[in-house]
């Protein structure tokens, strides 16, 4: 009887373990990663993105300054040196970094 419930502590251990990092693991995604995993209800959204969209009219679409840039479409000079971020682009500069 005793070793039934060693094997019982230990299964239950296992188990208790098992709900714990599985926990831990949503819990880094959801608030500290921002819900990086899609629901395919989620893509479908996305892919319903206007994706010629250009807030700040820079001549850069919104989702490639996003995705690929990482400037701001609001702003069309993101550095706010004085080039626009497509001028920067275009010309091989970074429009992350302000011109010296």
């Amino acid at each position: 009887m005793r070793k039934f419930y060693l094997v019982l502590a230990i299964v239950l251990a296992i188990v208790g373990v098992a709900l714990l990092l599985s926990s831990a693991a949503f819990a880094v995604n959801k608030y500290l990663l921002g819900d990086v995993v899609t629901t395919k209800e989620q893509k479908v959204e996305t892919d319903k993105v206007d994706t010629k969209m250009d807030a700040d009219k820079d001549g850069i679409p919104d989702i490639k300054e996003v995705e690929e840039y990482g400037t701001n479409p609001n702003s069309a000079d993101t550095d706010n040196d004085g080039y626009s971020d497509k001028v920067e682009i275009d010309g091989g500069y970074d429009p992350l970094t302000p011109a010296n």
